[in-house]
């Protein structure tokens, strides 16, 4: 008659070591994966956004007007540059194309030069850009008129990094200021312009 053979104490803790190293290796690599998945799901969502926004124009002739809003002087990017609710409620876009999967109950971002309201307030809205982009060797101005800005709109995600204090003084040139996009910060912003360059 044979009798089974058990597992010493030492063996069981040999595989729980193996075990345990093996998913210290691997764990990085499926957190890599899964962020290098979210980006290239925000890509596509901000180039349907930009196949949205470029309908709406065809539509009016214009493209919808920015919004901002700042939940009591917040500092955090997240709080400004809502995405137009027009897009959605005209038909041109799924809500659910809305969502940042990096800013959790946040939508993405859009901003455009001209008529647009801050909170609530119907105003003039700038954007930040170089004069002459694409180029991008001029240093940033502020445009409020549609037609002489060489950018007609931004759209953007919060991106893999920490939030962004858009008080500091060349914060403010968001979303055109390349040096704040990801993956040349590693807390940047993700980037869609209205001619269809992007952050890489």
């Amino acid at each position: 008659m044979m009798r089974c053979r058990a597992f010493t104490i030492i063996e069981l803790l040999v595989v729980i070591a193996i075990i345990a190293i093996l998913a210290a290796l691997l764990f990085p690599v499926f957190a890599a994966a899964k962020q290098k998945a979210l980006i290239t799901r925000v890509h596509s969502d901000l180039r349907q956004i930009g196949f949205a926004l470029q309908m709406y124009y065809d539509d009016y002739e214009a493209f919808p007007m920015a919004r901002t809003f700042c939940h009591g002087m917040s500092d955090k990017l997240e709080d400004f540059n809502e995405l137009p609710p027009e897009l959605h409620s005209s038909g041109y876009i799924s809500i659910k194309k809305f969502a940042d999967p990096f800013s959790p109950g946040h939508a993405y971002k859009y901003s455009a030069p001209g008529l647009g309201w801050s909170n609530g307030v119907k105003t003039y809205l700038g954007l930040w850009a170089p004069e002459d982009y694409p180029e991008s060797t001029k240093e940033m101005q502020l445009f409020f008129d549609p037609l002489t800005s060489p950018v007609k709109w931004v759209a953007w995600s919060q991106g893999p990094g920490k939030q962004v204090d858009v008080f500091t003084a060349d914060q403010w040139m968001l979303p055109m200021a390349k040096n704040h996009w990801y993956p040349y910060d590693p807390n940047g912003i993700i980037v869609r312009i209205h001619d269809g360059k992007s952050s890489p």
